[in-house]
């Protein structure tokens, strides 16, 4: 949940303190510890992610290249592909299950680069981490239309998919 809170902070400009959680266990001195690894590496990325706050540029490609540039500086693999899945799924008017923190930080990041593919996303839960809400808050943002609420709000933090399952 690191990489994805760091987006969610660049995205939403909050502060890391409010976009880290326990993840599966951490203790506040772990989640301390967590707050300034996202922190250090917002920083590291300033330059880049300078570009990726609350009003994206106009521009569509570059509002995409800007995406982009973010996931590439905190958003490591895992997220890369998840933004991908959700683009491909836009383009093709394929339904998209958002499942908790994760999956939100990919979503906001997908919508950043194309606010189009907001019409194919559902919310399936409302996580525990702490920074789900402001991702789920700065997706609302985004879109001409709110999203409708999470299916579920059961304080799921377990990253497994169960959420969708679930909410499905």
């Amino acid at each position: 949940t690191t990489a994805a809170a760091a987006l969610v902070a660049a995205f939403a400009r909050a502060p890391p303190r409010l976009c880290v959680g326990k993840g599966t266990g951490l203790d506040p001195a772990g989640v301390a510890r967590k707050a300034g690894i996202v922190e250090a590496g917002l920083e590291r990325h300033r330059e880049v992610l300078a570009h990726v706050g609350p009003s994206m540029h106009p521009d569509p490609d570059t509002r995409r290249t800007h995406a982009f540039a973010a996931v590439a500086a905190v958003g490591g693999l895992e997220l890369a592909a998840l933004v991908g899945a959700i683009l491909e799924a836009g383009e093709r008017g394929i339904g998209v299950l958002v499942d908790g923190f994760i999956a939100s930080a990919a979503a906001l990041a997908a919508i950043r680069a194309d606010p189009s593919v907001g019409r194919v996303l559902f919310l399936s839960t409302l996580s525990a981490e702490a920074g789900h809400r402001l991702a789920l808050e700065a997706l609302s943002h985004e879109l001409p239309h709110p999203l409708p609420p999470p299916a579920l709000d059961m304080g799921l933090a377990l990253g497994e998919g169960t959420g969708g399952v679930l909410s499905f």
